[in-house]
């Protein structure tokens, strides 16, 4: 039993490894800062090279950490310079699906005007209807009901 444990640490350890082995650690720093919401770290990155569609983490992309905080500014500044609003994480999930399910109205908005979606929404509407009732933001209720 002890050597199975011992020889998934080892898998899961290779696989993070290689996760971050090929994200440099501008873009690292890029989704690590939109997550923060430092503005003008993000801008000075992307002016550096960071790749906007540059994954760390769980798969995000730097938009996705931006709209799974709320960051309203940095997501604007993100999809400025070319990120793309439908890149989904590693679990198929988009920032829209984020900035809804976490109460970021402004963000939800603004992703959808910018041509925002949240992929296999048959599967996911349920989770995030209830997670938008829950919060409570009519705006968010209505804007999420509209969907599909």
């Amino acid at each position: 039993m002890e050597y199975f444990k011992i020889s998934l640490l080892v898998i899961a350890t290779s696989i993070t490894a290689l996760t971050l082995s090929w994200a440099s650690e501008i873009d690292i720093e890029l989704v690590s800062q939109s997550y923060g919401g430092n503005i003008e770290r993000v801008q000075s990155l992307i002016r550096q090279g960071a790749r906007l569609e540059g994954v760390a983490f769980e798969t995000w992309t730097p938009l996705t950490a931006a709209a799974d905080q709320g960051h309203f500014m940095v997501v604007r500044e993100l999809i400025a310079a070319g990120a793309d609003v439908n890149t989904p994480d590693g679990a198929g999930n988009t920032p829209l699906f984020y900035a809804a399910i976490k109460g970021h109205t402004e963000v939800a908005q603004f992703l959808l005007m910018k041509g925002g979606r949240i992929n296999d929404w048959t599967r996911t509407k349920p989770y995030v209807s209830e997670s938008v009732k829950k919060i409570g933001d009519p705006k968010l209720i209505q804007l999420i009901e509209s969907l599909h």
